[in-house]
């Protein structure tokens, strides 16, 4: 009798630790290179999102958590300066290997998502880690390795219309104001089941959104009261172009482009152009300092809603500084270019 409850125990065991797994997923990372042991997992349920934090010992580390369908979580390294996002859903375990200093080319295995991207990372290394270092050298995008990794996912998604592996590409690599017709000539590629993931929706909602901010269109309007107290709109500037500049008090590729940008203030008629600084600052009194220190004089609202704010939204701004050039009736005539690409285009527009 005590043999036969020693086994209906152990058959009670087998079966919860069976099911244990069927409702949870084990991510296992092996990362080289990390200088902080602390790792932030961010898992979202629903509208609710939960981050937790894990030491790596020796660049391993373990979590263990449950998604009943296939879902993205994003970890997060070095003081969250680095991330990358893995593909979970219960019953799997996804293993991540590599090193840190390379955070495009960590290796994620475990399911479909997970391995075809590491598969295309892996077959396009090379032009990765050349992209890496021309951007590290504040070179421009649109360099030869951008153009050919770009190539390559176009073709990537031709063979995996139905993977959401395709529509992660996407994200990562033709998210920009120079590929707006692209992203949508692939997305109408996509088919289910991706077409049903909710990132196929982001990237729909992106898409409408580079649209509506590209030249030719209508700059969208904003309603703001500048550092004196004057309400501003669109409306406000109409018969001049206008310069618009994103920037924020603590960035200091901002405070590279004063200099370019009080030139285009004291060169060019006021009739002609006009700036204006969305200066996006949850401490206002930071911004005072700094128009001193710099002698700004032209128009600035400080948006308190700092980088959260949904003005970036609104006009696509992913990274400061950032410009756009409004012309006189309202129109886009350049957006997301940099100061130097606004000078040149000023000689041609103003006379």
């Amino acid at each position: 009798m005590k043999v036969k409850i020693f086994f209906y125990i152990l058959l009670c065991i087998l079966v919860l630790v069976s099911c244990s797994k069927e409702d949870s997923f084990l991510v296992e990372g092996n990362i080289t290179g990390l200088t902080q042991s602390a790792i932030y997992i961010v898992t979202t349920f629903g509208n609710e999102t939960k981050v937790d934090t894990i030491l790596s010992k020796d660049g391993k580390f373990e979590y263990v958590s449950s998604y009943d369908s296939v879902k993205p979580v994003v970890i997060y390294m070095e003081e969250k300066s680095v991330w990358i996002t893995v593909w979970v859903q219960n019953g799997e375990t996804v293993k991540i290997s590599g090193n840190v200093n390379y955070p495009e080319l960590i290796e994620t295995t475990g399911n479909e998502i997970n391995n075809l991207l590491t598969e295309f990372r892996q077959d396009n290394k090379e032009a990765i880690k050349e992209r890496a270092a021309w951007h590290d050298k504040d070179h421009p995008q649109n360099s030869e390795w951008d153009r050919t990794i770009r190539q390559n996912v176009g073709q990537f998604i031709k063979e995996h219309p139905s993977s959401v592996a395709s529509l992660v590409l996407m994200l990562d690599y033709l998210i920009d104001n120079e590929n707006t017709q692209v992203l949508g000539d692939y997305l109408s590629l996509i088919e289910s089941p991706a077409k049903e993931d909710p990132l196929y929706s982001r990237l729909n909602a992106a898409y409408n959104r580079l649209v509506q901010t590209s030249v030719g269109k209508p700059a969208p309007d904003f309603s703001m009261v500048d550092s004196k107290g004057d309400s501003l709109t669109l409306q406000s500037f109409k018969g001049a172009y206008l310069l618009l500049i994103f920037e924020n008090s603590t960035c200091e590729a901002c405070k590279n482009d004063y200099p370019a940008l009080k030139k285009i203030y004291t060169e060019y008629n006021k009739k002609k152009i006009q700036l204006l600084s969305f200066v996006f600052d949850e401490n206002s009194n930071i911004r005072k300092n700094i128009s001193d220190e710099f002698d700004i004089k032209w128009q600035q609202v400080i948006d308190k809603y700092g980088l959260a704010s949904p003005l970036l939204t609104l006009y696509n701004v992913d990274a400061i500084p950032d410009y756009y050039l409004i012309d006189k009736e309202g129109k886009i005539a350049a957006s997301h270019v940099s100061i130097e690409k606004i000078q040149q285009l000023l000689k041609d527009y103003i006379k």
